[in-house]
């Protein structure tokens, strides 16, 4: 029996969990970065639970910080039990096109991060910023915005403070639904976790014919809302407070569409 599990794993895709950290000086304030460092230690332990119950595909994590120019903090993707986490630290400038830049460099099959022999689930990415971009980031976006993996990618952005530029991450998103907006460093650490939890819960199983034919975009926007719901209630609970609550664009027990139905899709014409 457990020689078939063993098996089973073997087979099983992997599907990828990028987080996009902005690491510029202005991270520094009200300890932004040491909160995004909190969420990211703190997730892997559930992280790993998800990826050992499901049948479909193994979770690994990739790390990407940028400020003046952008570095890998994983050489490659690793599963969260082998992820040994250094803390992130706050300096520079806002480099984004240098991030999107390294994005696209590894959002492939030869030579990049999705080289699976056994097959890979279009990825996650969480990109979390605090500002506008200090480098030419259009022309890298634009460029990042061709990657077949990128297209099919869940992608969330993390608007830290009023600063955040959400022109700009709407741009790289592709929805203004598709950013969650922080002010309360107190809150941003449960919404990274959360985000962490139901995206790689969504991403890594098989889809319904319905998901497959919804655009990377529209799912997006339904996760946000399930996200956001979720710690409204988490937050009302440990107030004292119960029932649920919902977001007004809607949410899937609102009668909106329902991102937990599952079949199975095939992702092998990307990179």
């Amino acid at each position: 029996m457990a020689l078939h599990d063993d098996l089973v794993k073997q087979k099983r895709k992997k599907m990828t969990l990028f987080y996009v950290v902005d690491t510029s000086g202005s991270m520094q304030i009200d300890s932004r970065i040491g909160k995004v460092n909190s969420a990211i230690e703190n997730v892997m332990n559930k992280l790993e639970e998800i990826s050992d119950s499901n049948e479909d595909a193994e979770i690994r994590v990739a790390i990407l910080e940028f400020s003046t120019g952008a570095h890998w903090v994983t050489p490659v993707p690793v599963s969260p039990s082998e992820y040994m986490h250094v803390p992130l630290q706050a300096g520079g400038v806002t480099d984004l096109g240098a991030a999107c830049k390294a994005l696209d460099d590894k959002l492939h099959r030869d030579n990049g991060f999705l080289d699976v022999s056994s097959g890979t689930y279009p990825p996650i990415i969480l990109l979390m910023s605090d500002g506008e971009p200090n480098d030419n980031w259009q022309k890298p976006l634009a460029d990042l915005k061709q990657n077949g993996w990128f297209k099919r990618a869940i992608k969330i952005a993390f608007a830290i403070a009023d600063e955040a530029s959400n022109d700009v991450l709407a741009e790289f998103v592709g929805s203004r639904e598709a950013i969650i907006h922080v002010n309360d460093m107190t809150s941003l650490e449960k919404f990274i976790v959360k985000a962490s939890e139901i995206t790689s819960e969504f991403q890594s199983r098989s889809k319904s014919s319905e998901e497959v034919e919804r655009t990377s975009e529209a799912s997006s926007e339904d996760l946000v809302t399930r996200i956001m719901t979720e710690v409204s209630n988490d937050t009302m609970m440990m107030n004292g407070f119960s029932g649920d609550f919902n977001m007004q664009n809607g949410s899937s027990a609102a009668g909106g569409f329902d991102p937990w139905a599952q079949t199975d899709p095939s992702w092998d014409e990307f990179n």
